[in-house]
């Protein structure tokens, strides 16, 4: 009953009176904020890692061995190659593809057999590239770098000599790429 003398008590401090009217309101404005925030990290790759001071440079990436008689030939992913050199027992490639949301695998194949032409070896390799699904449109580059020692065992068994030279076919690179060991 109010009336002269009688005052309506609210049931929570003036200060909270808004909140408890929209409880909704708060509860959706917490949900939002945490879709945000686990939206923005999903599915993202972890960023490069940062040099310890500005001009040192950043480490190489690891190298990946080269897969030898890797079975069936796999579909490969769209990716382009824009560089290509091999130094001393490392292959390095730079590609880019369209990605950016999922970590993408490269895997570089050969078969276990030789070419010989004109008193030269020679061996095909292929570049794989899985984009695990990715759908997303940003155009990553990255460097690879490819053990080549597997082809070189290869050639020490294939023709009993421990030095050679092996000129690699890479499809997308115009011209072969020399490995001598």
């Amino acid at each position: 009953m109010t009336g002269p003398g009688h005052r309506r008590r609210l049931s929570a401090p003036l200060s909270h009176a808004p909140f408890r009217r929209c409880p909704l309101t708060i509860t959706l404005l917490v949900a939002a904020t945490a879709l945000v925030a686990v939206g923005c990290s999903v599915g993202q790759r972890s960023p490069a890692p940062k040099s310890a001071t500005p001009g040192d440079p950043l480490p190489p990436p690891p190298l990946i061995p080269v897969v030898l008689g890797g079975g069936e030939v796999r579909q490969s992913d769209p990716f382009r190659l824009n560089s290509a050199v091999v130094n001393g027992d490392v292959l390095t490639l730079v590609v880019d593809y369209s990605g950016g949301c999922r970590d993408h695998e490269f895997t570089l194949t050969a078969p276990r057999s030789f070419q010989e032409s004109d008193g030269s070896v020679q061996l095909a390799i292929t570049l794989i590239h899985d984009a695990n699904g990715d759908r997303c449109e940003a155009n990553p580059t990255e460097q690879l770098r490819f053990d080549l020692r597997p082809i070189e065992r290869l050639y020490q068994e294939s023709f009993t000599r421990d030095s050679g030279t092996v000129y690699l076919r890479l499809a997308g690179h115009s011209g072969p790429l020399v490995y001598r060991f």
